[in-house]
């Protein structure tokens, strides 16, 4: 069967029901982000999981023959899974769920929003030091030298961490996009330590 063999060589899982929630046919990908133990066949759509947001998707599928599409995120797993009523002749009227395990990306783009929290504050620290230093400077309330030349050098020192930090993560950026070669050479831990 062509529909057979197409289903088992995607990656996501893949599920056609009748719009009773009647399932149809699956393939095993679909059993295995549901981990689900037993045949499929004939068994109910609104049972495969006790999530709210799955049978909710499945009932308006079913009720309103609308399609729909939402994240589940169960045991440190994460699937955006998209409803669709089928137009194609043969599988008219139908309901078609595509499940797709997204969770390496998932995380990739939490990762991604820490970095980038954490990069948001290091950079505002600095900044609200210079920009306290500065103001004091250009409105003319230091008149110590000693105390301006201090001043002066703080601004210079968080200057250079910002700089730092900056060309760090350009080197970042590069390494990940693989605009550079990193060389990798064995090394003494003990000196490090």
């Amino acid at each position: 069967n062509t529909l057979r063999s197409i289903m088992e060589e995607m990656d996501e899982g893949l599920l056609l029901a009748e719009l009773d929630g009647t399932i149809i046919t699956y393939n095993e990908h679909l059993k295995e982000f549901l981990n689900a133990k037993s045949e499929l066949h004939g068994e109910s759509l609104l049972l495969l999981s006790d999530d709210v947001e799955w049978r909710k998707q499945v009932i308006n599928a079913m009720r309103k023959h609308q399609g729909g599409e939402y994240l589940l995120h169960q045991d440190n797993q994460h699937f955006h899974i998209v409803f669709h009523i089928t137009e194609d002749d043969r599988y008219k009227g139908r309901l078609l769920v595509i499940i797709s395990d997204i969770t390496q990306s998932y995380l990739e783009q939490q990762r991604r929003h820490e970095f980038t929290s954490n990069v948001s504050h290091e950079l505002k620290t600095p900044m609200t030091s210079i920009r306290g230093y500065s103001d004091l400077l250009v409105q003319g309330l230091v008149h110590d030298e000693t105390q301006k030349h201090m001043m002066l050098e703080k601004i210079q020192e968080e200057v250079n961490s910002m700089s730092t930090l900056i060309n760090d993560i350009l080197m970042l950026s590069r390494i990940e996009n693989m605009d550079i070669e990193v060389e990798m050479m064995p090394m003494k831990m003990k000196g490090l330590v």
